[in-house]
């Protein structure tokens, strides 16, 4: 399947040389760990996602990385907040060669959030 079809689909996302680029909107202090799915505030888009950790210390940005590598499968050596550090606002570089692998986690797990809240 043609990369574009993903960038198309995952409008949150973008890639560079060293890998893809994710837009994240961040909740702290959540119930549980959780991607509530896209999100667009003045113009641009994110995925949204609900963290349980509180954005003291930094806990909420090793929450964040942790979960993500839990769900897209990488190692967390491999994820790296290049944007935002102390913002609700982040963006997280994936250093990743095999992007389709990646994006099709991503699409999975968002599109499958949009299925189950239409219920």
């Amino acid at each position: 399947m043609c990369l574009d079809f993903y960038y198309n689909k995952l409008p949150f996302l973008s890639s560079n040389n060293l890998g893809l680029l994710l837009n994240l909107k961040i909740k702290p202090n959540s119930s549980k760990n959780e991607v509530l799915g896209n999100y667009m505030e003045s113009n641009k888009n994110y995925l949204k996602i609900n963290v349980k950790a509180p954005a003291i210390d930094g806990k909420a940005n090793k929450a964040l990385i942790d979960y993500l590598s839990k769900i897209l499968s990488v190692p967390k050596s491999l994820l790296k907040i290049i944007k935002g550090e102390e913002s609700r606002y982040k963006q997280v570089l994936i250093k990743t060669t095999s992007h389709a692998q990646i994006l099709e986690i991503i699409l999975h797990i968002t599109y499958s959030k949009v299925l189950s809240n239409g219920k």
